[in-house]
């Protein structure tokens, strides 16, 4: 679901996939690690390009995250490097999202990312907060190219505090865990259409469910 030229055409040429897939009611999940956009946000965006999806079709490693947070620690604190999918999808679950006494450094993407967040991210783990990584990719495609990804934010502030982060989004299944068990998909097999950051596609034979993740 990444928003390149390259991305919207490879959507257009999926979209007799998705048209078998109604036609025979077979349930399917889109995961992405970006957690950077609301699932509404992602839900109208696959409108634009003729993927019509409903928000329980789709699962960013942000909502992820903050299940994965409220499963655990339901009344944390956070400190967030993280853009407005992130943010809405903790604030929405109750969240307080704090300067001090931090449970939880919750990382994803930021394009406001500062030195002073680094910073602010750097203090807590050292008193104690336990770092979470929305996803540990460090590029992702741009345009012309890749640019730098939220595994490399992670890098840094594991370079500077020695603490490794607890990962939700791609390879782990937790980014796609809930809503596949939501649709009663059944998880077996799984085989690729192409490779890097393409959609992947998990299924047990010809007439299982699928997931689709990118």
């Amino acid at each position: 679901m990444a928003c390149c030229g390259k991305a919207r055409r490879r959507c257009r040429a999926l979209l007799p996939f998705f048209a078998a897939l109604r036609s025979t009611r077979r349930a399917f999940v889109l995961a992405t690690n970006n957690a950077g956009l609301t699932i509404d946000q992602y839900v109208a965006r696959l409108g634009k390009h003729g993927v019509e999806v409903s928000s329980a079709e789709v699962m960013n490693s942000a909502e992820a995250t903050a299940d994965w947070l409220m499963a655990r620690a339901p009344s944390a604190r956070l400190n967030v490097i993280g853009g407005p999918g992130l943010l809405d999808a903790l604030t929405r679950r109750g969240f307080h999202i704090v300067d001090s006494g931090v449970d939880f450094v919750v990382v994803g993407k930021d394009y406001g990312l500062t030195w002073q967040k680094l910073d602010a991210a750097v203090l807590a783990i050292g008193t104690g907060a336990q770092l979470v990584g929305t996803n540990p990719d460090v590029t992702y495609p741009i345009e012309n190219g890749l640019g730098i990804g939220n595994g490399a934010i992670l890098a840094a502030l594991t370079a500077a505090t020695g603490v490794s982060p607890i990962i939700i989004g791609k390879p782990e299944r937790l980014c796609i865990n809930k809503r596949w068990r939501a649709c009663n998909a059944r998880r077996q097999a799984r085989w690729r259409l192409a490779t890097g950051w393409i959609p992947t596609f998990w299924a047990r034979n010809a007439l299982a469910s699928r997931v689709c993740c990118c």
